[in-house]
Parts: structure tokens; sequence; C-alpha cells
């Protein structure tokens, strides 16, 4: 067993098929669970969540006009884990203005929005990487790996010219 394993091929391959594993268990979780990280720092909040559609990262910078003022100082860091009742159609933004851009390829999804406030220009963009987009690449990848055969070894090489210098 232990030969199966010599070269950085088939070392490759299991550790992509591992990683595929764990995007599809996320991907059959992600079905009816919805998963939310926030992480904010100030002026900037990035949500990285995962749901139905994909893979979801959502980054927000807020700019200060001269008259703004920035209350949060230290970076803010949460989880949260619920059950998603209905599965929409289509990916809700959640934008808090209706100006916004949205463009959709394959199940991929780019969204920028920007909002001018009095004191605080907010902008937002959102990116939707379907599971299938990782998943698939990832156990071809892995399968080409595992059940690609390894070339002429170097010991049959050494063999013959061993064999040949003894004549």
């Amino acid at each position: 067993m232990g030969e199966f394993f010599r070269g950085w091929r088939r070392k490759v391959g299991v550790v992509s098929l591992l990683i595929a594993c764990l995007f599809a268990a996320g991907w059959v979780r992600s079905q009816h669970i919805v998963d939310c990280i926030f992480v904010g720092h100030p002026g900037r909040v990035h949500h990285l969540s995962s749901d139905a559609f994909g893979i979801w990262s959502a980054y927000t910078n807020y700019r200060q006009t001269h008259q703004g003022v920035t209350t949060r100082l230290l970076p803010e860091f949460s989880y949260r884990s619920f059950e998603e009742p209905l599965r929409p159609i289509s990916p809700d933004f959640e934008f808090s203005t209706d100006h916004y851009t949205a463009r959709t390829f394959c199940g991929f999804y780019f969204a920028v929005a920007t909002q001018n406030d009095d004191s605080i220009i907010e902008e937002e963009s959102t990116w939707i990487i379907p599971y299938w987009s990782i998943v698939i690449p990832l156990t071809l990848l892995s399968a080409l790996l595992l059940l690609s055969m390894p070339g002429k070894s170097n010991q049959i090489k050494i063999h013959q010219s061993t064999k040949n210098e003894d004549t």
C-alpha cells in the first residue's frame, strides 16, 4: 500500500479528493442551512456565507466625506447559522439602495452597489461562486492524478544500467 502513495501525483490526488469531499459536504449542507461569517474592521466589512446558490463573498467599504466620523474602532467577528425555510429562485442581494449593477453567468453572480449619504459613501461588491464550479474540477483533477498510470520508474532504469555494468 505504501508504494501506491509514492510520488507527488498520488499525494496531490488524495489531497484534492479530500478537499472536493469537504466542498461537496458544504454543498449538501447549504441546501437547507445558511452559514454566515462577518468580519468587520474600521471602514470595511467582509461577509462570507454559504447557501443554496453557492459561496457568497461580499465586501463593503465605507469612505468618509469631510463630515463623516467612524465610531467603530476594533475589529468585529461574528458567525451565525440558520435554517432556510424557502429556497428563492434567484439570490437577493439586499442592497440598501436601488442603484446597483448585477451580472450573472452559468450560476456565477457579481453585483456592485454604491450609496452616498451625507457623511459616508458606502460601496459594496458581491460575488457568488457556485459549489459545482469547485467540486467538479477538483474531483476530475483527483481522478486524473489517482487513476493515471505512473511513468516508467527510475528503478527499472537503474536496474538495467547496473545489469549492463556487471557484464
